[in-house]
């Protein structure tokens, strides 16, 4: 399920940069249910700036939405 979770989301990241509306900035946070390294790095791969995992720790959260607003507003 995860991996076509993943593939739909790069089908839709291909559609928005075949239609050049790629350059808007959407950040997006990957949150499952699994913690493994490559879970993350799947996330990652699929083009997600950030991935957590269940159960949510706020704490963790919020530090991961501050670092991917900092990192979108440094590439403006």
């Amino acid at each position: 399920m995860l991996k076509s979770v993943f593939s739909l989301l790069l089908h839709i990241l291909h559609l928005l940069e075949d239609a050049n509306l790629f350059h808007l900035p959407i950040p997006i946070i990957a949150m499952t249910a699994n913690a493994f390294k490559e879970d993350a790095d799947a996330a990652i791969e699929a083009g997600m700036q950030a991935h957590i995992s269940k159960p949510i720790d706020v704490d963790i959260l919020l530090k991961t939405i501050t670092m991917v607003l900092s990192n979108k507003n440094k590439k403006r």
